[in-house]
């Protein structure tokens, strides 16, 4: 298997054999951290995940301050390889404003976070005597 950088875009191809000993072609996308702490977040938040209340979230649950950009880019980027769904809500606050961007996980950024789950799990096999 091709190895790309945990920061990459790209997609990585990995091989599994079937119970007929073909090789059966399953598409793994690397996240980020960062990303997987935004996909996890639109889940939680469900129909309010727009930008504003994600990034709070975020804020309130890794205890680090979180700039717009350092969550719009990464929502931007996770809604164009079709990881998250968009969708334009109503303005909201005083007339004049923006209509807000809501985002829902789509069936394939659900299938990234399984997928990213799993890697995960296997790097920590054996570790279990780690511990805060």
């Amino acid at each position: 298997m091709k190895q790309f950088p945990l920061a990459s875009r790209k997609v990585a191809k990995k091989y599994r054999p079937t119970a007929q000993g073909r090789q059966e072609e399953r598409i793994l996308k690397i996240l980020t951290r960062q990303e997987e702490l935004i996909l996890l977040t639109v889940h939680q938040l469900g129909d309010e995940s727009h930008l504003i209340n994600i990034r709070q979230y975020l804020i309130e649950n890794t205890d680090r301050d979180w700039s717009v950009s350092s969550v719009y880019v990464p929502l931007d980027r996770l809604a164009q390889i079709g990881c998250l769904n968009e969708r334009i809500g109503d303005p909201i606050g005083k007339r004049g404003r923006r209509a807000v961007k809501y985002y829902s996980l789509s069936e394939e950024g659900k299938e990234a976070l399984a997928n990213h789950r799993e890697l995960t799990n296997r790097f920590w096999e054996g570790l279990e005597g780690i511990s805060r």
